[in-house]
């Protein structure tokens, strides 16, 4: 369980006003269960009284969208900003790695001026940009139709898209599989109709048939309005962030890119046609330092005093073996 209160974010997103008395706290529960979702509300908080009101409080929202994030925590960084920490899991069965999920990327928490969370990376994950990217703008993305992402082949990834919708009724961005025993496919999709962010996973995952939905609803804003969406890709770990400020993790498991391989992510668009008004992909680097190199190896003389050390004679009493 967690709570602090929260800045204003700087962005107008055109929402009612905000209540009163403001809700300007946060407050999260972290059910014990890890495939339970993770809860918020937002709302006011009694400080002679040191409780948070529950009663009129905005909630239970969903933080994460997906269905990877478990145990976040909360610290406020020397800088004064909110930062929120989560645990990322794995979707394979027991048994089939060797090692337990990763750390989320670091989310800077503020809310909206109508109290709505709006959770974004922290603005030094950017830092891990390395110089391979790529660039354009106004690219047509045809319905059912894969338009590359270019220049880039790491699966390490950091891309961001804003689109127009144009008359699509869903559009966003397919992270391709490479393994044929791996969940295949994962289509990350903002869909204007139903009004959601979701990932679409072909196969079903863990060996089953159909697809595999997750998602939930989210703030478009008003019609005609473009949408940005920021897709952080590390390997299997998957977080997509709207900038209405939802956010939804999850995990691909693609396998690894054979030879000469592309990044593997395609911009696309389902029942029409949609715009990438401005679209970057970057590829990222390690936050690990490097590691220095090690010393050369020298020989030392050792001289060893005669009264520390004597040989011991054979058969002599364990006692005798110090001098």
């Amino acid at each position: 369980v967690a709570g602090l209160s929260l800045e204003a974010a700087a962005a107008d997103y055109g929402e009612a006003p905000a209540p009163s008395p403001p809700h300007d706290h946060f407050f999260c529960v972290s059910p014990d269960a890890p495939t339970n979702p993770v809860l918020y509300w937002m709302g006011g908080f009694d400080a002679a009284a040191t409780r948070f009101d529950l009663a009129t409080a905005s909630g239970p929202h969903r933080l994460d969208l997906g269905d990877v994030l478990y145990a976040p925590n909360l610290m406020t960084d020397a800088q004064g900003r909110h930062v929120l920490w989560g645990w990322l899991q794995e979707r394979r069965g027991v048994g089939s790695y060797d090692y337990a999920g990763c750390m989320a990327v670091p989310r800077l928490l503020t809310r909206t001026p109508a109290g709505r969370l709006h959770q974004e990376p922290l603005p030094e994950v950017s830092n891990l940009r390395t110089s391979v990217s790529w660039a354009a703008q106004g690219v047509r993305i045809a319905p059912e139709v894969a338009t590359p992402v270019e220049r880039v082949a790491s699966p390490r990834l950091d891309l961001t898209l804003v689109l127009d919708r144009g008359d699509a009724v869903a559009a966003g961005v397919l992270v391709r599989s490479w393994a044929a025993g791996g969940e295949g496919s994962a289509a990350i999709v903002v869909d204007w109709e139903a009004g959601v962010l979701e990932a679409v996973f072909e196969g079903g995952g863990d060996g089953g048939a159909g697809q595999r939905r997750v998602g939930g609803p989210v703030a478009l804003g008003p019609p005609g309005a473009p949408v940005t969406l920021r897709l952080l890709l590390d390997h299997s770990a998957c977080e997509v962030y709207l900038g209405s400020g939802e956010v939804l993790s999850t995990r691909v498991y693609r396998g690894s890119p054979p030879p000469g391989a592309d990044a593997g992510v395609d911009l696309v668009s389902y029942g029409g046609s949609a715009t990438a008004l401005h679209v970057e992909a970057h590829e990222m680097g390690t936050m690990a330092p490097a590691a220095a190199p090690a010393p050369a190896a020298v020989a030392l003389p050792v001289a060893l005093p005669r009264a520390a050390y004597e040989p011991i004679a054979a058969g002599a009493p364990v006692a005798e073996r110090v001098s």
